[in-house]
């Protein structure tokens, strides 16, 4: 089961299709001239950023779900069972906000939608 959570605003698509994350590495290394070993400045990683692919059982539910996240406000909190690492994950929409029919029929859809870490 699956819930993203903003205030009194409850999604609960059908599944997750799947969630990408990339992690920018934040060190920084300076070469110095005349110097053969560079300098390096150390920081802590990036939150995590990317795309979270979800379906929806139909197009009603699919756009009402992208209406809701275009809203600007605060954080979704992510509630993903049996997903450790997604579980409780709070999250900003900062990106495109995709949806799209699984077949020429209609049976179901995705919502992709472009998201930033905030904890």
């Amino acid at each position: 089961m699956a819930t993203l959570t903003r205030d009194a605003v409850v999604l609960a698509p059908v599944d997750v299709l799947g969630w990408s994350s990339t992690r920018r590495g934040a060190s920084v290394v300076h070469q110095v001239i005349g110097d053969p070993d560079p300098d390096v400045t150390v920081r802590a990683p990036s939150l995590a950023s990317g795309d979270l692919r979800l379906i929806w059982a139909d197009e009603a539910t699919a756009l009402a779900a992208a209406a809701a996240l275009a809203v600007v406000g605060g954080p979704w909190v992510l509630g993903i069972t049996g997903r450790p690492g997604l579980d409780g994950l709070s999250v900003l929409v900062v990106g495109d906000i995709t949806v799209a029919a699984t077949d020429d029929a209609g049976a179901a859809w995705t919502l992709t939608v472009g998201v930033q870490e905030i904890s």
